[in-house]
Formats: structure tokens, sequence, C-alpha cells
């Protein structure tokens, strides 16, 4: 498993269901940690007595996650704020001796809502050990009061990650009814089978020696079809076969109610999520229609009513103007007079021109 995501209300999901998911262990290095979701998941994590060990940036928006972790008997490391020679820019998780989280993403509510931020979620054990050999140093830094980009070889013995193997129960309950089958029957298949490769060695795999042994295995049988013992057997075997049966149908009923209270949980949380986006929708809809009284951003109201006012102050300027036809009686009258005089003044200034020249 290799998982790169970039989406900040995903990687806030994901990041919340691995650590809902944990059995074992939780360790986190992390630069700012203001997210109370976050914080809140791995406190239920602490309850559910996962071992949870908190390093922590020298920062001072970081103390309100700290005293909450603390509050919950979690273990935290913190580096002395304000220390000029450098922080712990760190931002991983390390689950279950197998899960490990890495990325820009600090836990806050800023990463998950406006920056573009990214984590690599991976089941490496080479890259969880080099990780945890990390996480080692900076928590032995703070509790010996040394820098955090100093260095200090560490004396502890080797420590092999181990790997959890997943757990077929099919193959499992089939391994016991096999067992208990021939443990009633009272057949030790390891003797026959050393048996077997005894005699076959001894006559350099002779096919004869099987079909012997193949023979001998039909007569016992037959055997047993005659015995009075075997209603005994019979018995013996039926109480072994239910008991395996019962004991892992309880099994399978506690591996389902687990399985089914980690989707509820998966499930309530994307419903809170789910919530919390909704009321980001209504407030950004609320600022869209009514605008932002803070930084003066108008809404549609307001631009629809300074709309609706230039409309009326246009229709009352319009109608303050006193509108006249042009051609009327008295006007054609003027005009044709006009054109009478322009005729005859071009005449006159025609016949003075004639006459001068």
């Amino acid at each position: 498993m290799n998982d790169f995501i970039t989406n900040g209300t995903e990687i806030k999901q994901r990041i919340i269901s691995e650590i809902t998911n944990a059995k074992q262990c939780i360790y986190v290095a992390i630069a700012y940690f203001t997210d109370r979701d976050i914080a809140m998941s791995i406190v239920e994590a602490k309850n559910r007595n996962v071992t949870v060990d908190v390093i922590l940036s020298s920062n001072a928006q970081n103390e309100t996650v700290k005293l909450m972790l603390k509050g919950a008997n979690i273990n935290v490391h913190a580096f002395e704020t304000g220390d000029v020679r450098g922080i712990m820019h760190h931002k991983f998780c390390l689950i279950d001796n197998r899960i490990s989280i890495n990325g820009s993403y600090n836990y806050s509510i800023n990463a998950s809502t406006n920056n573009v931020e990214n984590i690599t979620v991976s089941d490496d054990l080479t890259t969880y050990s080099q990780m945890l050999s990390e996480f080692e140093r900076l928590k032995y830094n703070i509790d010996n009061h040394i820098a955090v980009n100093e260095t200090v070889q560490i004396s502890r013995p080797e420590q092999s990650v181990p790997v959890i193997q997943p757990i077929n129960i099919i193959d499992t309950f089939s391994r016991r009814l096999h067992d208990l089958v021939y443990s009633a029957a009272q057949i030790d298949t390891e003797k026959y089978r050393q048996q077997g490769y005894d005699n076959s060695k001894e006559r350099y795999g002779n096919l004869d020696i099987f079909r012997a042994e193949y023979d001998n295995l039909k007569e016992r049988i037959r055997t047993y079809a005659t015995d009075e013992g075997l209603g005994n057997m019979k018995n013996v075997l039926t109480s072994n076969v239910s008991f395996a049966f019962e004991s892992t149908k309880i099994n399978l009923e506690t591996e389902k109610q687990e399985k089914l209270s980690i989707e509820n949980r998966n499930s309530d949380l994307e419903k809170r999520q789910i919530s919390d986006k909704i009321e980001t929708l209504k407030l950004e809809k609320s600022i869209l229609e009514s605008g932002n009284q803070n930084s003066g951003e108008r809404g549609l109201l307001q631009i629809n009513k300074e709309i609706e006012k230039n409309k009326l102050e246009r229709r009352n300027l319009e109608q303050s103007f006193v509108v006249k036809k042009f051609w009327t009686f008295g006007t054609i009258c003027i005009m044709i007079g006009l054109a009478i005089f322009g005729f005859y003044l071009s005449i006159f200034l025609l016949r003075q021109f004639t006459k001068y020249f």
C-alpha cells in the first residue's frame, strides 16, 4: 500500500480513520497541532488501551491540544518554545508497527480547509523503521534537553518490527477439525508418515511398500466398522466438532461486531464532516445573499436593492423632462416660410453676382 492524497478534507478523514482502526500503538510527531477532531480520535484510542506517544514542536499554538492530550494521560513530548536553533518541523504518524503517514499536512483546521497539502499512507516496513528511529531520537533529545537538530547515538537493543499476519478463520477452523477428527479416531498421522518414510527409505522407494501400507489402513478401517467402541468414538468426535463450531461461531460474531463498530465510527465521522460542510455552505450562501458586514462585501440583496433604486431614479429623471412634438402645424409653416425666403434670397444674390461681373 502506498496511497497519495492531496485533498485536505480527505487527508483529515484518512488520518482519523487510521487512528480509529489502531489496535496497538500510535506515535505522532507534528509541528502544528490545533485540530481538536484529530486530537479526540487520539484520546479515544488511548481509552481503548492503545499505546500513544506525541511529539510537538516549540510553538505556542500547540498549547491547547497539548493540555487536551495530557488531560487524557497521553505522553506528550514538546521542545521548549522560542528555541532559535530550529524547530521540529516533521508531520508524520506511525500506527501499529506497520502504517506510516507522512507529508506536508499539519494537524490544523487551516490545513484541511484552505491549504494545498499532501500525505502518503504506506505499509512499507523499511519506511516505518526509519521514521520510528527518528521519533525515538527526537523523544530522547526532548527528555535530555538536547537541541532538535543534534544527533546523539542512542544505545539500545535492536528491535525488529513485527509483521501482523492476517488471520484466515476458515483455514484455522479446517485445521482444527482435522486435528479433532484424527485425535478422536486415535490415528497418529505423524507416526504413519514417519513409518512410511522409513520403510520407503529401507526399500529404496519400492512401490509394494505403499501398497502394503494402503492394505493395512483398509484393514484397520474394517476393524473400526465392527468395533463396539466406534459409537463412543463417534460421540466424542461429534462433541469436539460441535465445540469447535460454537467457538468459531463466537469468534466470527466478535469479529463481525468489531467491524460493525469500526464502520459505525467511520460513518459517524463522515456524517460529522458532511454536517460541517453543509454549515460552511450555508454560511457561504448567507454571505452571498446578505453580504459580509465585517469586510464590507455586498451580497445579492444589496445589489438588487441598488439596481431597483437606480431604475426608480432613472424613471423619475425621465419624467422630469418635458417632451414636445417637433412636427406641428406651426413648425411646418415656419419651415415653408424659411424655404421660400431662402429661394428668393438665392435669386437676389445670383442677380447681384451677374451685374457685378
